[in-house]
């Protein structure tokens, strides 16, 4: 990059973490991703302070172009506070409500929106998440502004993530999102009372485990499965791959199951395999 496309990057990168900082992050987690999706081994840097981000900026922003990655933040604060919405098509009904909104430059179909709700928490994240038809399991870091996206399909010419819309301190309630029809229902994490194989019945693990694969599978809709009978799974892939939990003190397990669950379920697997293959491998349902 020129000098001047430097300063402009930075200060795309600088204006998106000062947003974030604005609506609630307390700090946030750094780190490169690969060509590959994959992330770049010992590059995350945990808890860094708006302070610290101001002056290593344009050095992590240089040193990522100049090797092909992706300068990714995840930022930390309460949980449900800051809800990322992943590939969103159409941001127009977000717009009144969103702090930040991006998108790479070559790509104007598809949208990261940022929602501050103030009395948000989990449950009604996952609520945000169904209205918007997201992937839950989708929300781990995001690309800065300011960087490239380097995603293979992308070479050899690397768009940049760029920022569309950016509102410092402008935050959002739940009533708000529930008027602007942006939240699914309230019961949507309740245990369905009919339908499907298999009860909820057992053990709270073979419950939450039953539970997590019936929303697998159904979290596909229509989409046909590859195959059937035999599936390659790895569940400590998922594991490693899931990000940390909300205090830092180790990965989240639930994401990892449902990351576990989802690709079991896209490969035909069934309902019941997919709770058994959860209560071998899950420590969470084990624990319950």
């Amino acid at each position: 990059m020129t000098t001047e496309q430097e300063e402009l990057a930075a200060r795309q990168a600088m204006q998106m973490l000062e947003v974030l900082y604005s609506v609630g992050a307390t700090s946030f987690d750094l780190y490169l991703l690969d060509p590959n999706n994959d992330m770049v081994p010992k590059s995350r840097r945990n808890g860094r302070t708006i302070d610290h981000c101001h002056r290593c900026i344009r050095e992590a922003l240089r040193y990522a172009a100049g090797r092909n990655y992706s300068l990714t933040v995840l930022p930390q604060c309460e949980p449900g506070r800051i809800v990322r919405l992943d590939d969103v098509t159409d941001p127009a009904p977000y717009e009144p409500v969103a702090c930040l909104i991006t998108r790479t430059s070559t790509n104007p179909d598809k949208f990261h929106v940022f929602l501050a709700i103030t009395d948000g928490d989990r449950e009604f994240r996952r609520r945000v998440w169904a209205a918007a038809k997201c992937d839950p399991n989708a929300h781990g870091g995001s690309r800065l502004a300011g960087t490239y996206n380097t995603k293979k399909k992308y070479a050899p010419d690397f768009p940049l993530v760029v920022i569309v819309q950016a509102f410092l301190d402008w935050t959002t309630t739940k009533s708000e999102l529930i008027g602007h029809n942006l939240a699914a229902a309230a019961d949507l994490s309740a245990p369905p009372t009919s339908g499907g194989c298999g009860s909820l019945t057992g053990t709270t693990g073979e419950r939450y485990a039953r539970q997590t694969a019936r929303k697998a599978i159904a979290s596909w809709g229509t989409t046909p499965p590859r195959c059937k009978g035999q599936w390659e799974v790895c569940y400590g892939e998922c594991l490693a791959k899931a990000p940390l939990k909300a205090d830092g003190t180790g990965p989240d397990r639930h994401l990892a199951d449902w990351s576990f669950a989802r690709q079991l379920a896209f490969q035909g697997v069934s309902e019941d395999e997919i709770t058994a293959e959860l209560m071998r491998v899950s420590d969470k349902a084990k624990r319950r």
